[in-house]
């Protein structure tokens, strides 16, 4: 097993700093240095050179500020973001992804949700953690989607919760191929190329946040 990867942790108040610090030191993290404001933050990063960011950003009137993200992966390209927020809505958190955020956390997040973003966090996926979609974010995808069919947004957002291929069979109880399959539909109706440009296309759209089915997910790294 190689070295714990390092994490700088931005949080206002102490308790919340505490508390990030647990969930990332028992995700296997090596918490190197915690600020209280963006001028701190990045002066850590700039000297411990993390492997993640841990930022709280406070929206003002639902608008987020992501140059700290963006200056901190000046400094470090490979640093992994996770972004820490009030902020709801839509808009929001697909900028969040642009500026190059890897997990969206809401403030009213489950700390379950957190620790399962960070076992995802070195892999190729999205995660938002959050009950961030209304009651309706099911009928906003097929009315971007109409051409799905029913299984075929099932696997989208087992897609979008990270499981893979041989997982997803196991699920549905039909073979990998069949999956393959759908895949290859919903990839040609959404005009996307893999799994994770698909999980994007579901984050932005609010499928995620749908209740998987109980099992332990795994990264998506199958095309």
């Amino acid at each position: 097993m190689g070295p714990k990867r390092s994490a700088v942790i931005l949080v206002k108040l102490p308790l919340w700093a505490a508390a990030l610090r647990g969930l990332a030191e028992r995700s296997d993290l090596d918490v190197v240095g915690g600020a209280r404001d963006n001028e701190q933050a990045l002066a850590l990063v700039a000297q411990k050179r993390p492997d993640v960011f841990i930022a709280e950003i406070d929206g003002v009137q639902g608008v987020l500020d992501f140059e700290l993200v963006r200056a901190a992966r000046q400094i470090v390209p490979d640093l992994r973001v996770i972004l820490i927020s009030d902020v709801r809505e839509r808009n929001a958190v697909t900028a969040a992804f642009s500026s190059g955020v890897d997990i969206y956390v809401l403030h009213d997040a489950d700390p379950d949700d957190l620790t399962s973003g960070l076992r995802q966090l070195f892999n190729q996926s999205i995660f938002i953690a959050a009950n961030w979609a209304a009651p309706s974010a099911l009928q906003s995808v097929r009315s971007c989607a109409p051409s799905l069919t029913r299984r075929e947004y099932e696997i989208l957002q087992l897609v979008a919760h990270g499981y893979t291929n041989g997982a997803m069979a196991m699920m549905l109880t039909v073979t990998e191929q069949t999956i393959k399959f759908h895949l290859s539909n919903i990839y040609r109706k959404l005009n996307v190329s893999n799994r994770t440009e698909a999980s994007r296309w579901a984050q932005v759209h609010g499928l995620l946040p749908l209740q998987p089915p109980e099992m332990e997910p795994v990264s998506a790294n199958v095309a």
